[in-house]
């Protein structure tokens, strides 16, 4: 390597440039890039040394040109050389995996081949297993005829012999031998289903029809007893047209009776089920979930317009404004997602006007027990609407008279306190004190009298405003108020049990109000009619009610309407009604009337 070095390299590349980095950029080009790479990191090279020359301003003397070309020559060797190694260890790669394919294709054959002796085994006992399968299914498809009651048979069309089980016969009510041919079958078919299957069996045969035969019949047996069965077959063909025939037609029968009778309950119970529908006034329909209409009655047709045929699949946005159909829909998705039937107030309008119909909607569910539709019955209550509003106006008049004529009354009890009572009260205050001042007896007999006269006036003067307004009732309260009726009705010899509730506190003037004048309206009644000694008054509270009773143990209380004082009883009704309650007058166990008051419980502000 040392004499190479000194007498071929060092004369050859005796260069000032770096010409072995170029060697290397040589070599390395072409094991990354091949040949082409080698070939132009050469020539690049040899440029970029000779540009090295012209920079240093020196000529290329013939040595260093002969050397130049040396330089070019080595690394084109170079180049071929490193690409001939590459391309050498490449075939030695491509021969090594053609060994490798060869040897995993013999794998992959000897595997395929063992997988084929397996599958072969593996579909010998499928073809085993297949067989007795049929058989199986055979024996099974036998079993589940002859437990399904279904009958079969079987006719040569050319010979018309005819094989049938006993079911079959038993169908057409036939004995279990001998055989029966097809026209001995013919003549038990009820006389007006005859033609038809004639008809049908002659299209089964016909060799150029399809060979399916289906048809609904009825059959009569000697006993009179009437079938329905449903047969189905095939016909079987032999030959191409024009010379193709029928060489055996094969069927079953099946006994359809009990489903004909349930089909004709269910028309029967639809019938009568669709004809309440149409005889209703109501309004009848049912909807899926998506809100298409499946079905609704007469009425619904007579009143919006419209047949069943044509509503079939609408919704309600069909139909009516979008308002109505929003509470339409409201209404529907409540009943869907409760799963209960609700009742809903619904506004509907018509030609002439609004109507209010109280609709009860309803889910139906399917087998799954899923809602599946949603039903509805809907009742026009326009005209009770109408009666229930002008009831409500009529109590809101009577309640306003009410009040207008206690307030009349407070106002009647001032005018006669503050005026009547008060001249009488000032007139006896002077007669008694001039009484003393008379010489006269006779004079002074009659100034008491006078006297007399005027303590009754103001007596009666204030019973009068008792009984017109009780203060009382403003000032204490309705417990008061009635401990001063009763002490009244003591005096007229009657003896009155009072049962109060002393946690009751005040009530609203409404209330209260409303207690104390039934209180006096009853005991008035029972003062004047009951021819009772005794009456027994219990007022309490009740959570938050209000309970008032009053009963005597007199004669007893006969409703008749064109009775004397039926007013008063009346009155005292429409006053608990004005309060919220009710009030009820019957006759009580054990003799006498019952006046029950209840009130809600209303606390004064």
């Amino acid at each position: 390597m040392a004499v190479v070095r000194r007498f071929v390299v060092i004369p050859i590349f005796d260069f000032s440039a770096p010409i072995m980095p170029c060697i290397l950029a040589v070599m390395l080009a072409t094991s990354i890039g091949g040949w082409k790479a080698g070939f132009f990191a050469t020539a690049f090279n040899a440029a970029l040394i000779n540009v090295v020359k012209e920079i240093e301003s020196q000529s290329m003397s013939m040595p260093q040109l002969l050397r130049l070309v040396m330089f070019v020559i080595i690394g084109g060797l170079i180049s071929w050389g490193i690409e001939a190694l590459h391309a050498a260890r490449r075939r030695l790669e491509n021969r090594q995996r053609e060994l490798e394919q060869e040897v995993v294709e013999r794998r992959n054959a000897e595997s395929s081949e063992r997988k084929q002796r397996i599958q072969l085994g593996a579909e010998i006992q499928r073809r085993e297993e297949a067989e007795l399968e049929l058989r199986e299914r055979e024996e099974r498809t036998r079993l589940a005829v002859e437990s399904a009651e279904i009958g079969t048979w079987d006719l040569n069309p050319l010979t018309e012999e005819t094989k049938s089980s006993v079911r079959c016969k038993a169908a057409f009510g036939f004995p279990p031998e001998p055989e029966v041919n097809l026209t001995g079958y013919l003549e038990r078919i009820h006389s007006e289903d005859r033609d038809s299957v004639e008809q049908a069996i002659q299209a089964a045969l016909d060799p150029s029809g399809t060979g399916d035969f289906d048809v609904e019949f009825r059959a009569v047996s000697p006993d009179g007893t009437t079938r329905w069965l449903i047969a189905k077959g095939q016909t079987l063909f032999d030959g191409e047209m024009p010379n193709r025939r029928a060489v055996r037609f094969i069927g079953t029968v099946l006994d359809i009776t009990a489903r004909k009778q349930a089909e004709e309950a269910i028309r029967a119970s639809e019938s009568r089920l669709q004809a309440m529908m149409d005889n209703t006034s109501a309004v009848i329909y049912l909807k899926d979930l998506q809100g298409r209409y499946l079905m609704i009655n007469k009425r619904y047709e007579e009143l919006f317009k419209v047949t069943q045929r044509q509503i079939a699949g609408k919704t309600d946005s069909d139909i009516f404004p979008s308002e109505v159909v929003t509470q339409f829909q409201t209404n529907d998705r409540r009943v869907m997602d409760t799963g209960q039937p609700l009742e809903f107030e619904e506004v509907v309008p018509h030609s002439d006007g609004p109507h209010t119909y109280v609709s009860v909607k309803f889910p139906v569910f399917d087998h799954a027990g899923k809602c599946a539709a949603v039903g509805g019955i809907s009742t026009d209550i326009s005209d009770r609407k109408r009666a229930s509003d002008a009831l409500a106006a009529e109590q809101e008049m009577l309640q306003h008279t009410i009040q207008f004529q206690d307030h009349e009354r407070q106002l009647v009890a001032y005018e006669i306190h503050d005026g009547l009572v008060q001249y009488a009260t000032g007139a006896l205050m002077h007669l008694e004190s001039v009484q003393d001042q008379v010489k006269s007896e006779a004079l002074a007999q009659r100034i008491e009298n006078v006297v007399g006269i005027l303590r009754k006036t103001v007596e009666e003067g204030r019973r009068i405003i008792s009984g017109i307004h009780a203060t009382v009732l403003d000032d204490c309260g309705v417990v008061a108020a009635v401990q001063e009726l009763i002490h009244d009705e003591e005096r007229a010899h009657v003896q009155v049990e009072f049962v109060k509730d002393e946690s009751l506190g005040r009530m609203a003037p409404k209330s209260e109000e409303s207690l104390y004048r039934i209180t006096q309206e009853a005991l008035t009644n029972f003062y004047k009619h009951s021819q009772s000694d005794k009456v027994r008054i219990e007022l309490s509270r009740r959570g938050d009610r209000v309970h008032l009773e009053v009963r005597d143990w007199g004669v007893g209380f006969t409703p008749n309407a064109n009775a004397k004082g039926v007013h008063g009883l009346r009155g005292m009704a429409e006053r608990a009604k004005i309060a919220g309650g009710r009030c009820t007058i019957e006759n009580a166990r054990g003799g006498g009337t019952q006046v029950v008051v209840d009130l809600p419980y209303l606390s004064r502000n």
